[in-house]
């Protein structure tokens, strides 16, 4: 079972999307005031919220089309600069918190998967290994893009060998890497990115 699945089943998928982006949106106009998240609570709350968001709009069957449909519409792009303390995948929970030390939560999301959130990413452990991880806010990309970035920077950064593919109401701009096995997502809505995705190719298989 892929990351998420079972609470893609429920209602917390359905409605949780727009309230999170209204939460991360909060003078409800479309400008991300990111420093307004300094809160110890509910700011904690939010930004784990949207990390476990950003790993659902991947792995929910909520689409009929995943980054592997794409792969051989692009040339592929190096993404090898990405998080290079895990450039290898496989890690194992152990392996990941003796790396990087205890997590600020562990979230058991169903038998097989289980989300260990630190300060800069949040790392999904599916079948025993790291098969996907998320951004939290305010952590940048290797080439400098961050949550709250407009859609245009992506381009700019990352060139244009680029797919495009929809999630619910979400557009993600996405990046593969063939030779790494590696996809590097971008979550869209109002022009802004509000979420930054980096799987494997086993997340979508």
């Amino acid at each position: 079972m892929r990351a998420g699945l079972f609470l893609c089943q429920s209602n917390f998928f359905e409605g949780q999307n727009q309230y999170l982006l209204d939460v991360y949106y909060s003078d409800r106009r479309g400008v991300p005031e990111m420093g307004k998240w300094t809160g110890i609570g509910r700011g904690l709350i939010v930004l784990s919220a949207i990390a476990v968001l950003a790993m659902l709009l991947v792995s929910c069957g909520a689409s009929t089309k995943t980054p592997l449909d794409y792969k051989d519409k692009v040339s592929g792009v190096d993404l090898g600069a990405e998080n290079k303390e895990f450039a290898e995948w496989g890690l194992t929970e152990q392996q990941v918190k003796e790396h990087r030390g205890k997590p600020l939560r562990r979230l058991k999301a169903d038998g097989e998967t289980v989300i260990l959130e630190y300060a800069d990413y949040q790392y999904s452990i599916v079948n025993g290994h790291v098969a996907g991880y998320t951004l939290m806010p305010k952590h940048k990309t290797a080439k400098g893009l961050q949550i709250g970035d407009r859609q245009s920077s992506i381009a700019e950064s990352y060139g244009k060998d680029f797919y495009a593919r929809k999630q619910k109401s979400n557009e993600l701009i996405g990046y593969i890497d063939k030779q790494r096995e590696q996809v590097l997502e971008f979550v869209i809505s109002s022009d802004r990115i509000v979420a930054i995705i980096v799987s494997e190719f086993g997340m979508f298989r």
